[in-house]
């Protein structure tokens, strides 16, 4: 390499052959049995994968000079600590002193190996720490284009932040498993930071060999990227403190509701239906439990066009395109939660919201509902107003509650709506100061309705003729009348509207009118 060159300066080297490494499910994960699921027995290629053995050497072990000629030896590379640049240099006295493990030193310093134009370390994580910040904005998430917080490295075996990485990830999808089938494992993969609540036959060595054979460098898995709650123990040994789950809440704020970003923007989604890190095994009984997969609430964003299902590499036929609000709608009906109020926080991303809510696990579901749509799209507010048939019987009458959304009489109603959908323009229901609606888009200037009062029914004469039988006074019959003429008027009358066009022809439609009577 010629004098004054930077390492993380230059283009990467044109053709760097790494020798072929071998990663054996047996090995990595110590479990006795052989793993069931084909790929999660072994791993061989040429990425710069390192084994976990190697991964949990303590960098303070390690002079300098000694991390560099590990790095260079995986990396295929032979830099000199003269010629790194000066934010490389610190970066590694630093993953010494802080007492980092290779796996996480490799992890943070392996994206800046090879860049062309200078990163600095110190300014890139710095950045991150500031646009996280600025996000939150009374109660809103401003940007809903949001990257998590943390990704897991598979070549390191390591959580690492995201903006070390800055690149596109996969993303697993899993169902959750009952408690009683839970284990919590602590891992250095997280740098021990919580324990991973994971199936207890399941394994992420063995995840991670799967996903590596899958081409995956980095992945997106919640158990391992999204702060999890602490575990009976770890209960009792932060109560005084308290720091950890303060923590938690506090990201979570941000954190779950743009998990919708890493499945929308994934590279391929790896879908576990029976748990996660287990092999498939579809029965009857499957489909009529809480936990499927296809039952959860949060499921229905993690779902792209063609997932891949964990323990094969076969590709499902996905769900067809939800082609409106109502399609999405119409599915969260049947989905399952842990959380009542998780049922609306999954539907964000489907439904492209402007902003986004934070997460309150303890919101009520009218609450998150309004919120929702008060922050949501145009058109998907168009959708509501437009599409559904019926006042809203929460405080806005011009789109459903969700009460009525999910209510299981409405099944039929919603179907009936996804038959009458259109894509023509139908313009935009906006939301002012003062939670203030209104609508812009095409409307009627002018129009004749006819006919509307033959849609009541007269009186019946025979029930009359009945009545004056029997020998009841005239004020009774009057009575009688004005009562069957109050139960009419009750009922919908049927029209029609007339319009003209801007050309002048004519166009005429049957409608409907339910009134309101009035007492007086």
């Amino acid at each position: 390499m010629p004098n004054g060159v930077v390492a993380n300066e230059r283009q990467p080297q044109p053709h760097i052959i790494l020798p072929e490494i071998t990663l054996s499910g047996y090995e990595e994960s110590g479990q006795n049995d052989i793993p069931s699921v084909l790929h999660q027995q072994s791993y061989t290629g040429d990425k710069p994968v390192i084994k976990s053995s190697l991964a949990d050497t303590l960098c303070s072990k390690l002079s300098v000079n000694e991390l560099l000629e590990m790095l260079n030896g995986i990396l295929g590379t032979s830099y000199t600590l003269e010629i790194l640049s000066k934010s490389l240099q610190s970066a590694l006295r630093s993953c010494i002193e802080r007492h980092y493990d290779f796996g996480t030193a490799y992890a943070r310093l392996r994206p800046y190996w090879f860049e062309y134009a200078s990163r600095d370390i110190v300014e890139d994580e710095r950045n991150d720490q500031d646009m996280r910040i600025k996000l939150l904005a009374n109660s809103k998430i401003i940007d809903g284009d949001t990257p998590p917080r943390r990704v897991w490295d598979l070549y390191a075996n390591r959580v690492v932040p995201y903006w070390v990485v800055r690149k596109d990830m996969s993303a697993i999808s899993h169902a959750w498993v009952n408690d009683e089938e839970l284990k919590h494992v602590r891992t250095p993969i997280n740098q021990n930071e919580w324990s991973v609540p994971i199936p207890e036959d399941a394994n992420l060595d063995l995840i991670r060999i799967e996903m590596l054979n899958l081409g995956a460098e980095y992945v997106w898995l919640d158990v391992l990227c999204l702060r999890q709650k602490l575990g009976k123990k770890e209960k009792e040994e932060h109560r005084k403190k308290g720091t950890k789950e303060k923590l938690r809440l506090e990201e979570w704020k941000v954190d779950v509701p743009t998990i919708g970003w890493v499945y929308h923007e994934a590279d391929q989604v790896v879908c576990y239906f029976n748990g996660l890190g287990r092999p498939l095994g579809l029965t009857l009984d499957y489909f009529e439990s809480d936990r499927c997969w296809f039952k959860r609430a949060w499921t229905l964003q993690e779902m792209n066009t063609a997932p891949i299902i964990g323990g094969r590499a076969q590709t499902l036929i996905a769900e067809e395109n939800i082609l409106n609000s109502f399609h999405t709608l119409a599915r969260i009906q049947t989905r399952k939660s842990t959380k009542p109020v998780d049922r609306v926080a999954a539907l964000v991303y489907l439904f492209y919201s402007e902003y986004i809510p934070i997460y309150k696990a303890k919101q009520r579901l009218e609450g998150a509902w309004t919120t929702l749509c008060n922050v949501t799209q145009d058109w998907f507010r168009t959708d509501l107003f437009f599409l559904y048939p019926k006042p809203g019987d929460g405080k806005k009458f011009w789109r459903p509650s969700w009460n009525q959304l999910m209510a299981e009489t409405e099944r039929e109603t919603l179907r009936r709506v996804l038959d009458h959908h259109t894509n023509r323009y139908m313009g935009e229901v906006k939301q002012g100061p003062d939670n203030f609606d209104w609508y812009i888009g095409p409307y009627i200037e002018s129009g004749e309705v006819r006919r509307l009062s033959h849609g009541a029914p007269k009186p019946d004469e025979s029930a009359l003729k009945k009545l004056l039988k029997l020998g009841r006074r005239t004020s009774d019959l009057k009575y009688r009348e004005q009562e069957m003429d109050v139960s009419a008027q009750k009922k919908p009358r049927r029209g029609e509207l007339c319009l003209k066009d801007s050309f002048g022809e004519t166009h005429t439609f049957k409608i409907i009118s339910r009134p309101q009577i009035l007492n007086t």
